[in-house]
């Protein structure tokens, strides 16, 4: 058998690692007086909950846990792997590429994120730059082991260059809690040749909507916790938290396991005022983290990640 080379991943290590980090989400403004004036809910700014959604960390990578059956991982550079017969990465120097070998081939990338409850919107960049094999290669992209996007060697993508953008609704998994995200592509090579699935620039908006209940004296009672800054971080980090009310509040800081890391405040909290609070990661490993703030009338978390 024959076998084109052009659009295969040459076997070449590097050693070529370049670190990115996100930009900071601006913090909400102050909405205790819309509460008051009888608004029902709010929402906060968008937040990318992805971390290294271009692959820059290299591999191994910091963010995303790497599996390949050929190769080790996914994640690719021109310099290791070819341009495969397409554009390579979208943006930067690194791409996540599922084939490239005329044999089974089966990869994955994945990374653990935790999603306010609201809404939740998946996109990332597609492209399919040579003839598929045959309708059984494909590439899903997984939440929590569930299929929520499929392609495969049927689309009318195939053999198509430049990257497409795709958008998934994910409000169904913005619930509060902590969620895996799974790109996981499968190469059979039925007719003797490969497909070419290659993945960049991917993003998970996800934004908070705060429902806003009445106390028992008609007055609207809630809360405005900010995004942590910055994020990533090292070692220390800022948020702060204002509530309506006067009440107990306790403040603590889980690791990505659900272990609890750190109470960063157990006590009275004043109403009507922003209260300041610090994180020190001094003492903790590189990973990604949740702050958690619990009330007698509310609870809510941010997702932020310490960088060593």
């Amino acid at each position: 058998m024959n076998v084109d080379t052009t659009n295969m991943r040459l076997f070449v290590l590097s050693t070529v690692i370049a670190y990115s980090f996100l930009l900071p989400n601006a913090s909400s403004q102050t909405r205790i007086a819309d509460y008051r004036a009888g608004s029902q809910a709010t929402t906060s700014p968008l937040i990318d909950v992805i971390q290294d959604g271009s692959f820059e960390t290299g591999s191994p990578n910091d963010f995303w846990t790497e599996a390949s059956l050929n190769f080790g991982t996914p994640l690719c550079t021109v310099a290791n792997c070819s341009a495969g017969g397409g554009s390579g990465p979208r943006t930067g120097e690194w791409w996540a590429w599922f084939g490239g070998i005329a044999e089974i081939e089966e990869g994955s990338i994945d990374q653990n994120v935790m999603l306010d409850v609201g809404t939740a919107v998946l996109t990332f960049w597609l492209e399919i730059p040579v003839v598929c094999d045959s309708p059984d290669d494909y590439m899903e992209v997984l939440i929590d082991g569930v299929q929520e996007f499929l392609v495969d060697g049927t689309s009318t993508l195939c053999g198509v260059s430049g990257y497409s953008e795709q958008t998934v609704n994910l409000d169904a998994y913005a619930d509060g809690g902590l969620h895996n995200i799974e790109f996981h592509g499968g190469i059979l090579a039925t007719n003797g040749e490969t497909t070419n699935f290659f993945i960049d620039d991917v993003s998970l908006e996800n934004e908070e909507i705060t429902t806003i209940l009445p106390g028992l004296d008609g007055v609207l009672e809630t809360h405005n916790l900010t995004a942590v800054y910055p994020n990533p971080f090292n070692p220390q980090a800022q948020f702060s938290l204002e509530i309506a009310e006067q009440q107990r509040v306790r403040i603590e800081m889980y690791d990505a396991l659900g272990r609890r890391v750190a109470t960063l405040y157990d006590g009275t909290l004043g109403a009507e005022s922003v209260h300041q609070f610090q994180i020190d990661g001094t003492y903790l490993p590189s990973g990604s983290y949740m702050v958690r703030a619990i009330g007698e009338r509310f609870a809510d978390a941010r997702q932020v990640t310490l960088t060593k």
